[in-house]
Protein backbone atom coordinates (compact mmCIF):
# COMPACT_ATOMS: atom_id res chain seq x y z
CA UNK A 1 0.00 0.00 0.00
CA UNK A 2 2.82 2.59 0.46
CA UNK A 3 3.66 3.37 -2.98
CA UNK A 4 0.04 3.88 -3.21
CA UNK A 5 -0.55 6.21 -0.86
CA UNK A 6 2.55 8.46 -0.71
CA UNK A 7 2.81 11.51 -1.84
CA UNK A 8 5.31 13.58 -2.62
CA UNK A 9 5.69 17.27 -0.97
CA UNK A 10 5.45 20.23 -3.35
CA UNK A 11 8.57 23.00 -2.91
CA UNK A 12 7.99 26.26 -2.72
CA UNK A 13 8.92 29.34 -5.15
CA UNK A 14 11.30 31.78 -4.36
CA UNK A 15 12.05 34.90 -5.53
CA UNK A 16 16.09 36.59 -4.97
CA UNK A 17 15.74 40.66 -4.75
CA UNK A 18 17.94 43.40 -2.28
CA UNK A 19 20.66 40.92 -1.91
CA UNK A 20 18.36 37.61 -0.20
CA UNK A 21 16.20 35.38 -1.36
CA UNK A 22 12.41 34.58 -0.01
CA UNK A 23 9.77 32.16 -0.77
CA UNK A 24 7.18 33.56 -3.11
CA UNK A 25 4.26 31.18 -3.63
CA UNK A 26 4.58 28.57 -0.10
CA UNK A 27 5.06 24.82 -0.97
CA UNK A 28 2.64 22.21 0.93
CA UNK A 29 3.28 18.76 2.40
CA UNK A 30 3.62 15.62 1.25
CA UNK A 31 2.77 12.50 3.01
CA UNK A 32 4.19 8.66 3.31
CA UNK A 33 3.13 5.83 5.11
CA UNK A 34 4.78 4.72 8.47
CA UNK A 35 5.19 0.92 7.21
CA UNK A 36 6.08 -0.35 10.66
CA UNK A 37 3.37 1.61 13.03
CA UNK A 38 0.82 0.58 9.80
CA UNK A 39 2.44 -3.24 10.04
CA UNK A 40 1.44 -3.09 13.95
CA UNK A 41 -1.91 -1.41 13.12
CA UNK A 42 -2.87 -3.80 11.10
CA UNK A 43 -2.11 -7.08 12.78
CA UNK A 44 -3.69 -5.81 15.71
CA UNK A 45 -6.85 -5.51 13.79
CA UNK A 46 -6.92 -8.45 12.62
CA UNK A 47 -6.25 -10.34 15.90
CA UNK A 48 -9.62 -8.08 17.02
CA UNK A 49 -11.29 -9.33 13.98
CA UNK A 50 -12.11 -5.78 12.51
CA UNK A 51 -12.84 -5.67 9.14
CA UNK A 52 -12.20 -1.59 8.71
CA UNK A 53 -9.23 0.01 9.83
CA UNK A 54 -7.91 3.83 9.49
CA UNK A 55 -3.96 4.31 8.91
CA UNK A 56 -2.62 7.67 9.29
CA UNK A 57 -0.16 8.93 7.34
CA UNK A 58 3.02 10.70 8.23
CA UNK A 59 3.66 14.37 7.04
CA UNK A 60 6.61 15.11 4.97
CA UNK A 61 7.54 18.69 4.44
CA UNK A 62 9.08 20.34 1.88
CA UNK A 63 12.87 20.46 1.36
CA UNK A 64 12.08 24.16 1.24
CA UNK A 65 11.23 26.05 4.23
CA UNK A 66 11.72 29.34 5.82
CA UNK A 67 15.04 28.21 8.01
CA UNK A 68 16.29 26.24 5.27
CA UNK A 69 16.79 29.41 2.68
CA UNK A 70 19.70 30.57 4.26
CA UNK A 71 21.74 27.56 3.67
CA UNK A 72 20.79 27.33 -0.23
CA UNK A 73 23.76 29.82 -1.08
CA UNK A 74 22.06 31.99 -3.55
CA UNK A 75 23.55 35.55 -3.69
CA UNK A 76 24.52 36.70 -7.03
CA UNK A 77 23.23 36.93 -10.12
CA UNK A 78 25.02 33.50 -12.14
CA UNK A 79 23.68 34.53 -15.60
CA UNK A 80 20.78 35.62 -17.99
CA UNK A 81 19.07 35.29 -21.25
CA UNK A 82 16.96 38.14 -22.60
CA UNK A 83 14.41 38.31 -25.90
CA UNK A 84 12.39 40.75 -27.50
CA UNK A 85 8.79 40.24 -28.16
CA UNK A 86 7.50 43.65 -30.14
CA UNK A 87 4.99 43.14 -32.58
CA UNK A 88 3.40 39.93 -30.77
CA UNK A 89 -0.41 39.87 -30.93
CA UNK A 90 -2.28 39.85 -27.66
CA UNK A 91 -2.99 35.96 -27.96
CA UNK A 92 1.05 35.47 -27.86
CA UNK A 93 2.10 37.64 -25.07
CA UNK A 94 -0.66 36.08 -22.99
CA UNK A 95 1.06 32.31 -23.71
CA UNK A 96 4.37 34.67 -22.75
CA UNK A 97 3.19 35.51 -19.41
CA UNK A 98 1.60 32.07 -18.57
CA UNK A 99 5.09 30.13 -19.83
CA UNK A 100 6.97 32.67 -17.65
CA UNK A 101 4.63 32.27 -14.64
CA UNK A 102 5.03 28.76 -15.17
CA UNK A 103 8.87 28.75 -14.86
CA UNK A 104 9.53 31.30 -12.24
CA UNK A 105 11.33 31.17 -8.73
CA UNK A 106 12.02 27.21 -9.76
CA UNK A 107 14.69 26.14 -7.40
CA UNK A 108 17.00 23.75 -8.88
CA UNK A 109 19.44 21.41 -6.47
CA UNK A 110 23.14 20.55 -7.08
CA UNK A 111 22.78 17.91 -10.08
CA UNK A 112 19.33 18.18 -10.89
CA UNK A 113 18.01 18.12 -14.54
CA UNK A 114 15.68 20.72 -15.60
CA UNK A 115 13.18 19.87 -18.13
CA UNK A 116 11.07 22.88 -19.32
CA UNK A 117 8.17 20.91 -20.73
CA UNK A 118 7.81 19.56 -17.36
CA UNK A 119 8.05 22.95 -15.30
CA UNK A 120 5.94 24.53 -17.83
CA UNK A 121 2.54 21.66 -17.03
CA UNK A 122 -0.20 21.61 -19.43
CA UNK A 123 -0.91 23.89 -22.30
CA UNK A 124 -4.12 24.84 -21.69
CA UNK A 125 -6.60 27.50 -20.22
CA UNK A 126 -6.25 26.38 -16.55
CA UNK A 127 -2.54 27.33 -17.17
CA UNK A 128 -3.12 30.89 -18.21
CA UNK A 129 -2.83 29.26 -21.84
CA UNK A 130 -4.74 30.25 -25.24
CA UNK A 131 -4.48 29.13 -28.61
CA UNK A 132 -2.00 31.24 -31.00
CA UNK A 133 0.23 30.28 -33.59
CA UNK A 134 2.92 28.12 -33.47
CA UNK A 135 5.28 26.37 -36.13
CA UNK A 136 4.11 22.05 -36.61
CA UNK A 137 6.16 19.99 -38.73
CA UNK A 138 7.53 23.54 -40.49
CA UNK A 139 4.07 25.24 -41.11
CA UNK A 140 2.56 28.32 -38.92
CA UNK A 141 -0.78 26.86 -37.24
CA UNK A 142 -3.49 27.63 -34.32
CA UNK A 143 -1.86 25.04 -31.35
CA UNK A 144 -3.00 25.85 -27.91
CA UNK A 145 0.23 27.96 -26.36
CA UNK A 146 1.76 29.28 -29.59
CA UNK A 147 4.44 31.58 -28.44
CA UNK A 148 5.96 29.72 -25.58
CA UNK A 149 8.84 28.95 -27.21
CA UNK A 150 9.99 32.75 -26.23
CA UNK A 151 10.06 31.03 -22.61
CA UNK A 152 12.02 28.35 -23.23
CA UNK A 153 14.31 30.46 -26.06
CA UNK A 154 15.08 32.81 -23.24
CA UNK A 155 15.27 30.26 -20.54
CA UNK A 156 18.04 28.62 -23.03
CA UNK A 157 20.12 32.06 -23.55
CA UNK A 158 20.04 31.78 -19.75
CA UNK A 159 21.49 28.46 -19.10
CA UNK A 160 23.93 28.98 -22.04
CA UNK A 161 25.53 31.67 -20.52
CA UNK A 162 25.33 29.98 -17.35
CA UNK A 163 27.58 27.55 -19.06
CA UNK A 164 25.91 24.41 -17.67
CA UNK A 165 25.10 21.81 -19.81
CA UNK A 166 22.47 21.01 -22.03
CA UNK A 167 20.95 17.97 -22.57
CA UNK A 168 18.45 18.95 -24.98
CA UNK A 169 17.80 21.69 -27.30
CA UNK A 170 15.65 21.91 -30.22
CA UNK A 171 16.34 24.95 -33.55
CA UNK A 172 13.21 26.13 -35.05
CA UNK A 173 12.85 24.96 -38.71
CA UNK A 174 12.31 28.74 -39.70
CA UNK A 175 13.64 31.73 -38.31
CA UNK A 176 11.23 33.77 -35.99
CA UNK A 177 12.67 37.64 -36.17
CA UNK A 178 11.66 38.18 -32.48
CA UNK A 179 14.67 35.56 -31.90
CA UNK A 180 17.27 37.51 -33.40
CA UNK A 181 16.98 40.96 -30.68
CA UNK A 182 19.91 40.53 -28.53
CA UNK A 183 21.01 37.49 -29.69
CA UNK A 184 22.26 36.07 -32.96
CA UNK A 185 20.12 33.32 -35.03
CA UNK A 186 20.88 29.89 -33.60
CA UNK A 187 20.54 31.16 -29.60
CA UNK A 188 16.50 29.74 -29.76
CA UNK A 189 14.78 26.71 -28.33
CA UNK A 190 11.72 25.51 -29.75
CA UNK A 191 9.85 23.02 -27.56
CA UNK A 192 6.67 20.78 -28.39
CA UNK A 193 4.66 19.47 -25.67
CA UNK A 194 2.51 17.09 -27.67
CA UNK A 195 3.03 13.23 -29.04
CA UNK A 196 6.36 13.20 -30.69
CA UNK A 197 7.45 16.45 -28.76
CA UNK A 198 10.71 18.09 -28.28
CA UNK A 199 11.97 19.68 -24.99
CA UNK A 200 14.85 21.85 -23.74
CA UNK A 201 16.87 20.53 -20.82
CA UNK A 202 19.91 21.02 -18.77
CA UNK A 203 22.14 20.05 -15.73
CA UNK A 204 23.02 22.33 -12.96
CA UNK A 205 26.66 21.25 -12.81
CA UNK A 206 27.18 24.70 -10.43
CA UNK A 207 27.33 22.44 -7.22
CA UNK A 208 25.37 24.53 -5.63
CA UNK A 209 21.46 25.42 -5.66
CA UNK A 210 20.41 27.26 -8.84
CA UNK A 211 17.31 29.00 -8.63
CA UNK A 212 15.40 30.61 -12.01
CA UNK A 213 13.66 33.78 -12.29
CA UNK A 214 11.55 34.92 -15.20
CA UNK A 215 9.96 38.29 -15.78
CA UNK A 216 8.14 39.89 -18.75
CA UNK A 217 8.08 43.35 -18.96
CA UNK A 218 5.03 44.15 -21.49
CA UNK A 219 6.26 47.55 -21.31
CA UNK A 220 9.45 47.31 -23.22
CA UNK A 221 8.27 44.10 -24.78
CA UNK A 222 11.24 42.04 -23.17
CA UNK A 223 11.62 38.78 -21.31
CA UNK A 224 14.29 38.12 -19.23
CA UNK A 225 15.22 34.72 -17.74
CA UNK A 226 17.65 34.70 -14.51
CA UNK A 227 19.73 32.28 -12.70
Amino acid sequence: MAPLLERAPTEPRLRFSDGAVRISQPGSDGARLDQIAALSQITAALWRGEGQLNVALTSVPPTIRPETLAGLGIVELVAEGRSDFNGSAAHRIQNIRAGAAQTDGVLLAPGAAFSFNQHVGAINARNGFTEGYAIIQGRTQLEWGGGVCQVSTTVFRAAFWAGVPIMERNQYSLRIRWYGVYEPIGMDAAIFTGPGGYDLGFVNDTGSWLLMQTEVDVRRTRLTSAQ
